[in-house]
């Protein structure tokens, strides 16, 4: 069934080290953001949960262990119960035992079942942690709409989840966890709204501002991709959640930080990939960082490996 009441969650994924960059996190976050807040962590069935303690010492924000069939709430921290894994649909949680045969990879699992449940209105957040749990899912998110965010790299305990989420090019900002919350505020509060027709974008800008225009013709010119092609529901859309992570409200605006800057450019390109493009790029990823050997080998990527191996 088709989620029709979209809300904003946000997902954050932790592993190693995880913990001190959760509770920054919390103790940083107003309790009135209006958003269903997800922690999904890495933890053995064995393990005893002192989460909900922990976390009540640095926020007042609700905080509840996911149950089978629970639904979201606003203003609320849902945790993972160890030795499970959870996915939503319709907004509320669907809960499973984790398999101890399988590689589990809960973030993903997660982050994946989050893009289709909230799309836009996803936000995925990867803390610290080894290996590469939560890239797969967040490109995802990305795909749908949804923004991205690393913590950076320099802060965490274990750099192995961020960079690797930041290798896959989908990340929207890196930050520290102390500006992580004020900087969603910020991103919710963006009034950028556009209606999506089904038309490509030439047919739109035929009657749109002429500033749509020069956007895709600049993007053309530094890109050598001509985006007016495109399905206009699709590159609004993403246009959008640029505009909405440079914080400003105009085309125009947009239009200035696409003429200075590079990096902004590149961003949009990432932005319009097609998912299986993300997808190969991210296998590329896994296969240049020892860390991911175990990811490798889950997918039976053999050759890829091999030239790894001759350092190909």
């Amino acid at each position: 069934m088709e989620n029709t009441e979209l809300d904003w969650v946000v997902g954050i994924g932790a592993s190693a080290g995880g913990l001190e960059a959760i509770d920054s996190f919390f103790t940083h976050c107003p309790n009135n953001l209006n958003v269903t807040f997800v922690v999904v962590q890495h933890l053995s069935s064995n393990y005893k949960s002192m989460m909900i303690e922990l976390i009540h010492r640095y926020t007042s924000i609700p905080v509840k262990m996911i149950e089978p069939g629970m639904k979201i709430e606003k203003n609320t921290i849902f945790l993972i119960r160890p030795g499970t894994s959870i996915t939503l649909e319709d907004n509320h949680f669907c809960v499973k035992p984790k398999d101890n045969e399988k590689l589990a990879l809960p973030i993903d699992i997660f982050f994946k079942s989050l893009a289709v449940n909230s799309k836009h209105l996803a936000i995925a957040i990867i803390l610290s942690g080894t290996g590469s749990d939560g890239s797969r899912g967040a490109i995802e998110v990305s795909d749908a709409g949804g923004l991205v965010i690393a913590q950076d790299p320099k802060e965490t305990k274990f750099d192995g989840m961020p960079t690797s989420l930041i290798a896959t090019g989908v990340v929207d900002i890196i930050l520290q966890t102390t500006d992580m919350p004020k900087n969603i505020a910020e991103y919710l509060d963006n009034p950028n709204r556009y209606e999506t027709p089904k038309v490509t974008v030439a047919e739109y800008i035929e009657t749109a501002d002429v500033t749509f225009k020069t956007i895709i013709e600049l993007l053309h010119e530094k890109l050598g991709i001509d985006f007016a092609q495109y399905k206009w529901g699709t590159f609004s859309r993403r246009l959008e959640r640029r505009m909405q992570v440079k914080r400003v409200t105009s085309l125009k605006a947009y239009h200035e930080i696409l003429r200075n800057d590079e990096s902004e450019i590149k961003a949009m390109r990432n932005e319009q990939l097609i998912p299986v493009t993300r997808f190969f790029a991210m296998e590329v990823v896994a296969i240049s960082h020892p860390q991911f050997a175990a990811v490798v080998s889950h997918f039976n990527i053999s050759s890829w490996k091999n030239m790894e191996d001759e350092n190909i």
